[in-house]
């Protein structure tokens, strides 16, 4: 299965901005994540049975997430290259990921961070299409986020309509 772990976000007006943006310019091209449905990725991970997703979770170092703050800063694409496939706003998570603690208390669980970027989904392209004008128009967004309150480990389903989420396990912080 297809798991990430997340963080809830609720859009603030500049995300909408920037997602009426994309719907007009795109059009039908643009699935654009729902309000209800979005998040940001701090990890995922692909293909992975219920098992190892339950010992992912309990190999989590909750307390590193304790009174983190991240910030959106800017767009990019995936994959890399010059069409994109998925339009997305990069997180600062570097406070949170840099910290001295481990993420993992299990380091059997330490992710390879070489092509992961921390997100948040703004579009899935139904088509390929060049995104660099939009992402130079918004290069220098950065937008503060309130400390993280909950972590959530997701189970993602690939469907023609979309990814539809559930909820494979959760923390509050506060």
């Amino acid at each position: 299965m297809r798991c990430f772990l997340a963080i809830p976000y609720r859009p603030d007006p500049v995300v909408k901005d920037i997602m009426r943006t994309v719907e007009e310019k795109y059009g039908k091209n643009a699935k654009i994540s729902r309000s209800e449905d979005m998040h940001i990725t701090i990890e995922f991970f692909e293909d992975i049975t219920e098992g190892m997703a339950a010992d992912i979770w309990n190999s989590l170092n909750i307390n590193a997430f304790m009174n983190s703050t991240l910030s959106i800063m800017g767009l990019s694409h995936f994959p890399e290259g010059k069409k994109a496939r998925v339009l997305v706003m990069t997180v600062d998570a570097n406070k949170l990921l840099n910290r001295n603690q481990e993420l993992y208390q299990n380091d059997r669980y330490r992710w390879n961070r070489k092509n992961f970027k921390p997100h948040l989904t703004i579009c899935r392209f139904r088509t390929p299409v060049y995104v660099s004008d939009l992402e130079n128009m918004y290069e220098y967004i950065n937008i503060p986020l309130a400390p993280v309150k909950e972590i959530v480990f997701m189970k993602s389903v690939l469907n023609n309509e979309g990814p539809t989420y559930s909820i494979f396990r959760k923390a509050q912080l506060i």
